[in-house]
């Protein structure tokens, strides 16, 4: 703090006009007092070096953004720091991974049983949702991800739902997720919900079906 004290007492002060110009300069704004050609002079050299302060001050403004933003991104890497140890205090963390999987299935078998309309929404959806449980909750946080990841039945349950949405679109998009979700329910029992709604796109749906008959051998329930 002593520093920037000393920063602050050695900025300039700034060097104005005198009072008696300020005076001339009101008169002539307000038409008080006759613009002379003898008055462009001296104007001319008040301003020179009006600006050349003003050229001073910009570049102490931009020596203290800069400076301001080293010091911002000190305090945001300590704050980053201070928050990762205080969530290690928060309750929750206490709980183990067993309930966090109980918790999870529920809430999986509770959305198959009532699913919100927000997890297959009407505007241009893709096959494969990922607001699907397992994708959702393994966002939230890295010690949920962990858990999520390392727990096979929550990926063993697979909705596709081909609807209107581009072909290759959907194909990009979803067949490297469905292959991602085969391979992280291990060697689980598979619950598999496959919808074609329209025409158009069951070139789509074509291509995707093979990718589950692979684990054919693993199926407990197609729809």
């Amino acid at each position: 703090m002593l520093h920037l004290d000393a920063v602050a007492h050695s900025i300039p002060e700034p060097v104005l006009p005198p009072k008696s110009l300020n005076s001339q300069i009101s008169g002539i704004l307000r038409a008080t007092q006759p613009f002379l050609d003898t008055d462009h002079d001296w104007i001319l050299q008040n301003i020179e070096v009006l600006e050349q302060q003003l050229s001073v001050y910009d570049a102490l403004l931009d020596r203290i953004d800069k400076v301001r933003s080293g010091i911002q991104n000190r305090r945001d890497t300590v704050h980053r720091f201070m928050a990762t140890y205080s969530s290690t205090l928060a309750p929750i963390r206490r709980l183990p991974s067993e309930i966090f999987r109980a918790v999870f299935r529920e809430v999986q078998l509770s959305l198959r049983r009532n699913p919100p309309e927000y997890l297959f929404p009407l505007k241009e959806p893709t096959a494969l949702h990922f607001s699907q449980v397992p994708w959702e909750l393994s966002r939230v946080c890295g010690a949920w991800r962990d858990i999520i990841l390392s727990y096979p039945q929550l990926w063993s349950r697979i909705v596709l739902q081909f609807g209107r949405c581009r072909p290759a679109k959907d194909l990009r998009d979803t067949i490297p997720a469905l292959q991602t979700m085969i391979l992280r329910s291990v060697q689980y029992p598979l619950d598999i919900v496959f919808e074609v709604g329209y025409s158009e796109i069951e070139d789509a749906a074509i291509e995707a079906f093979p990718v589950i008959l692979e684990e054919s051998y693993r199926w407990r329930s197609i729809e």
